[in-house]
């Protein structure tokens, strides 16, 4: 993904808030991919909501530069589901990583029909 100048903060690198979103969304797309044949009526059919998301802002991402994005689901539990999200700088946009910029962690909790019963 490349850093567009709409997702920069006033010093010219991603800002904080939009690399939290990054974070949130690439990490529940990886539930979706765990989960994509489920029915409406069973657990993990809405994905669940946030418990905790947490960032730690490692480097800057500079306008124009490239990200590699990797989230690994960690535990994926009947209640619980924990995913981890980490962004790396790119040399170029085939390039390779320079350095980790982002690391995240994000907890999320079934709020499915079927959990309630």
């Amino acid at each position: 993904m490349q850093c567009q100048a709409q997702m920069a903060n006033q010093l010219g690198s991603m800002h904080g808030g939009c690399v939290a979103t990054i974070v949130d969304n690439l990490t529940s797309v990886a539930v979706y991919l765990h989960l994509a044949d489920l029915e409406p009526t069973t657990p993990w059919a809405f994905l669940g909501v946030t418990q905790s998301l947490s960032v730690v802002y490692l480097a800057a991402v500079p306008v124009d530069s490239w990200v590699d994005i990797e989230c690994n689901v960690i535990s994926l539990g009947s209640r619980i589901v924990v995913v981890t999200c980490d962004m790396y700088l790119l040399e170029s946009e085939d390039g390779g990583r320079i350095r980790k910029t982002a690391s995240g962690t994000h907890t999320k909790v079934d709020n499915s029909f079927a959990s309630r019963m």
